[in-house]
């Protein structure tokens, strides 16, 4: 475990959080704000993007965490997925 890039780690969490959270975010603000609407109808919106996306995002980060950990070694490219031949 002391080949584990935190980087790497780090990396791999926020493009899952923001590939998973997008679409939910995206789906709160499809309407058009009105004219009339101040701080508390953008923040409604904005907790209910999270909370959308809350359901997606648990389980792809675990999903995520589980194959960081089986591919984590700091020699490896990203996107390795398998052993070189004769390993």
């Amino acid at each position: 475990m002391k080949n584990i890039s935190i980087k790497r780690l780090v990396t791999v969490i926020v493009a899952t959080s923001i590939a998973v959270a997008a679409p939910s975010m995206q789906q709160a603000f499809a309407k058009p704000v009105p004219d009339t609407a101040g701080v508390e109808e953008l923040t409604l919106r904005f907790k209910l993007g999270l909370m959308m996306a809350m359901n997606n995002l648990i389980p792809a980060l675990i999903g995520t965490l589980v194959a960081f950990f089986t591919r984590a070694a700091k020699d490896e490219p990203v996107f390795a997925l398998s052993k070189k031949d004769g390993e």
